[in-house]
């Protein structure tokens, strides 16, 4: 992709440059122009519709800005020293939209640049600063804009696929918090990136066939949904600056979240007003329709997570019944000995339902009991420390509470425990070492049943345990599933 950039910014830095030095004697006449013109229009229309205007362009092509939030959302794949490359791709980003807007503008001023059917005005602009341009005695100004046109071109082909690649991981991220089908935050899983970019060009697909391919659609629908996603983010992290105001210099840091939160909602507020007939309502109707199904799936998964609280409860008492023994009574675990190795997600209902399965239907077959759980990130334990060392204590307490029960009635018993934004990957891992420490070791593990089960509900729920246990079979090891009505 870097030639395609290069020749991008090459071509472009040089018909900028040589378009303004074409017309220098005009560049010392554009400010005062400028100003007076912007005069001679507030005298008319007033002030407010001047800036209504300057918004409305604004917010049109804030567009360009989604490159500085890609490198944002991108910082994991950047290399090492990940923030100083950051700040570095920053600073030239920012660096090259500022020269190619202002370059471009004062084109389009110098040269009285006017629309052409069937021409995109910097093409129109180009073809005037290339007119004169020969080699030997042919004329090179198509060739050049010509050439400048397909980079222009390749450059929009490759932003605009750069949505098939961030769609599956911002998937991924609303399904770890549970505002998508969980089975998307399994980013390691063909299927769900397969999946994720098939979604992302359906939903393409839809956008051409609703807006008929109109540009000028199209752009509201974007310049709409980019400036909300800003809104919320700077929401966010303007809300987070305010929680941490009593750190010292954290004042400082909420003041350009905050402000730029107020220019986006602003820029937000005005695209939506003056475009709400022009495609703004269809994209409204969209986008709420999509936030409408994130929260029907937070609702599913909340409705269940009451049912499995519930049926902890009843399982908890088993936790309860205590037995006296002497410290110097901890059975050893025997890696030699058949081993039931208990898969544990979240909840502890589903842990302890299987133990009390497997102590019920294979009495005395397995000697050592071996808990397994791999504790899953949200957005919130990667930015608190308070709140990832929480996660860290309740998970090693829950599968301590297992280890304590089995000793308590004399098993054998060890805990494995880890932490990953991607659960299924990093428990295959642990399921390795764990084979490696008891080669006779049986994998067991639970789903989720109810009685009004149906085809959306099947989608959110039980996909990870499947794509273990299959990534478990491929490497020749034994695992159960077990149902766990609630």
């Amino acid at each position: 992709l870097m030639p395609i950039f290069l020749g991008f910014i090459g071509l472009h830095f040089m018909l900028i440059v040589a378009g303004i030095f074409g017309h220098s004697e005009g560049v010392s006449l554009l400010v005062p122009e400028a100003v007076a013109e912007t005069k001679s229009m507030a005298s008319e229309v007033g002030w407010l519709a001047v800036l209504a205007l300057l918004f409305k362009a604004f917010s049109l092509g804030g567009g360009t800005y989604t490159g500085i939030e890609a490198v944002s959302n991108s910082m994991h794949h950047l290399a090492e020293p990940k923030v100083r490359t950051g700040k570095m791709t920053m600073i030239a980003i920012a660096a090259s939209l500022a020269f190619m807007a202002c370059g471009i503008i004062m084109l389009y001023l110098l040269w009285d640049v006017e629309k052409v059917a069937g021409e995109t005005l910097n093409a129109t602009a180009f073809k005037a600063i290339t007119a004169d341009w020969h080699i030997g005695d042919m004329n090179v100004s198509g060739w050049v804009v010509g050439v400048t046109m397909i980079f222009s071109a390749g450059l929009l082909f490759v932003a605009g696929n750069a949505g098939f690649i961030a769609g599956p991981a911002v998937l991924a991220n609303m399904a770890i918090d549970r505002w998508m089908p969980h089975s998307f935050s399994l980013l390691s899983n063909r299927l769900v990136t397969k999946n994720g970019i098939l979604l992302m060009g359906f939903a393409a697909a839809g956008a051409l066939l609703i807006t008929g391919g109109q540009v000028h659609l199209l752009v509201v629908l974007y310049s709409i949904n980019v400036f909300l996603t800003f809104s919320l983010s700077l929401a966010g992290l303007s809300s987070y600056r305010w929680r941490k105001r009593r750190r010292k210099g954290s004042l400082r840091k909420l003041i350009i979240p905050f402000v730029s939160l107020i220019i986006c909602v602003f820029i937000l507020g005005v695209t939506i007003f003056e475009k709400f007939t022009t495609g703004g309502w269809i994209t409204i109707f969209v986008t709420g329709g999509l936030i409408a199904l994130g929260f029907w799936i937070r609702k599913q998964y909340d409705k269940v997570a009451c049912q499995v609280r519930q049926t902890e409860e009843v399982l908890a008492q088993a936790f309860s019944k205590k037995r006296q023994r002497a410290e110097t009574q901890v059975p050893e675990v025997d890696p030699e000995k058949p081993t039931a190795v208990f898969i544990i997600d979240e909840t502890a209902a589903s842990g302890l339902h299987t133990l009390l399965w497997v102590q019920r239907e294979f009495p005395r077959t397995y000697t050592n009991f071996i808990f397994a759980s791999v504790a899953e990130f949200d957005t919130e334990e990667l930015v608190d420390d308070n709140k990832w060392r929480r996660l860290n204590v309740n998970t090693t307490t829950r599968l301590q509470q297992y280890v304590d029960y089995c000793h308590d009635r004399g098993i054998p018993s060890k805990y494995y425990h880890a932490f990953s934004i991607d659960v299924a990957q990093r428990m295959e891992e642990l399921a390795d070492q764990i084979a490696q420490d008891y080669p006779r070791a049986t994998f067991f593990g639970a789903k989720v049943i109810s009685d009004d089960e149906n085809f959306f509900t099947q989608l959110l729920h039980n996909k990870i345990i499947y794509i273990l246990q299959k990534r478990l079979h491929n490497r020749g090891k034994t695992m159960i599933i077990m149902p766990m009505k609630l």
